[in-house]
């Protein structure tokens, strides 16, 4: 495998990527490249040659209580295969008020995710 040089932004959205537990292995990976996450820790990122399926509608359930924010379903990268992880109602952590949905988004010839955050 080629190991290509990752920038700033890069790192930023490849960590946001770890985060998700994406690692992509297999067919379908295209590339890879090792980063120094904050914690010193390497991580191997690859790159999903396959399109991401279009994201699933969901029916939400009832909302828990007030406080509690809905995490959108999402496709996550399984070694050779997209599998949805359903959306879910979570209380947001102090401070936060809202979620961002992650997303797939096309780097160079492949797919990385870019992990949800609160905000």
């Amino acid at each position: 495998m080629r190991h290509k040089q990752i920038t700033l932004a890069g790192a930023f959205a490849t960590m946001l990527f770890l985060a998700t537990g994406c690692v992509a292995s297999g067919p379908a990976a295209q590339s890879s490249a090792t980063v120094v996450v904050p914690s010193g820790q390497q991580a191997k990122v690859v790159v999903v040659k396959k399109r991401p399926p279009v994201r699933r509608v969901e029916i939400r359930s009832v909302r828990p209580t007030r406080r509690h924010v809905w995490i959108p379903g999402h496709w996550n990268w399984s070694k050779t295969r997209y599998v949805w992880v359903k959306g879910h109602w979570i209380v947001p952590p102090r401070g936060k008020k809202g979620w961002v949905a992650g997303y797939w988004t096309q780097r160079g010839n492949g797919w990385v995710f870019i992990n949800g955050r609160w905000k």
